[in-house]
């Protein structure tokens, strides 16, 4: 009887030291994430309750608040979208609702600052002729439609540049109607770039994750940051693996951010 189980535990025992050492064979390939956000400054988030898309409701914020903090995240950029169909998000308005929402959070241990997130449409001018929500008074986040590029974003870009403003492409993965021939483009007419960490996992499908993972390799990317917009992000900070040069690539990114927090 028992040596008829032998082909059986033999089996079992070739699977379990094949399975070790296919382990140890991905371990050399990725690499685990939990210290990724310890020290993190986020330059991308929509955590202001109640102005936009993102989160809703300042309790929620605060939850999210104090689940970063415990991961180790220390400061975050707040990036409202500031757009013509959001008439309210004006500078006074945001800078209003910022000051009330970090005196709401103020026992979470971690720094917040008010930016803002330009969509490059008609109502623009009018907005940067009210002074732009910049990280560090020079570099400023802005994004197009998802759809299409505005038919004057160079002239618009120009004119940011001539501001004395330094423009921040925020997430120029998911801009499908680019090719990285526009990519580069931009980045040749004084563009930074800020990448969407979670498009390294997918989390906005294929062709952005393709397209995030080649200007990594490329070091097109300047900044990083998470884009959060909801508690339903949470499960994402412990599910994130990424490749060891690509969680190489994004430390080095993450220290530059540090640079905006001046």
């Amino acid at each position: 009887m028992f040596a008829s189980h032998l082909p059986l535990c033999y089996l079992c025992l070739t699977f379990y030291y094949r399975n070790q050492s296919m382990c140890a064979f991905w371990k050399r390939f990725f690499k685990q994430n939990e210290n990724l956000w310890e020290g993190m400054t986020d330059v991308h988030c929509h955590l202001l309750p109640g102005v936009d898309d993102g989160f809703s409701l300042q309790e929620e914020s605060l939850e999210m608040l104090m689940f970063l903090s415990g991961k180790g995240v220390r400061r975050m950029f707040l990036t409202p979208h500031v757009m013509a169909d959001l008439a309210l998000n004006r500078r006074e308005f945001l800078q209003e609702r910022f000051e009330a929402f970090k005196a709401y959070c103020a026992d979470v241990d971690i720094e917040l600052r008010l930016a803002a997130e330009y969509m490059l449409d008609e109502c623009f001018y009018d907005r940067m002729n009210e002074g732009l929500l910049s990280y560090d008074g020079q570099h400023v986040l802005v994004e197009v439609s998802c759809l299409q590029a505005p038919g004057d974003l160079f002239e618009k870009l120009y004119d940011i540049q001539m501001n004395g403003y330094v423009p921040v492409v925020a997430h120029p993965e998911r801009y499908g109607f680019w090719d990285m021939k526009g990519l580069m483009n931009l980045k040749e007419r004084g563009c930074k770039f800020q990448l969407n960490l979670f498009s390294l996992a997918g989390f906005y499908g294929p062709f952005p994750q393709k397209t995030a993972t080649s200007l990594l390799k490329k070091d097109c990317y300047d900044f990083t940051g998470t884009d959060i917009h909801s508690l339903n992000y949470r499960p994402i900070y412990d599910a994130l693996k990424l490749k060891k040069d690509q969680h190489e690539a994004v430390v080095k990114l993450l220290g530059q951010n540090e640079g905006l927090w001046r």
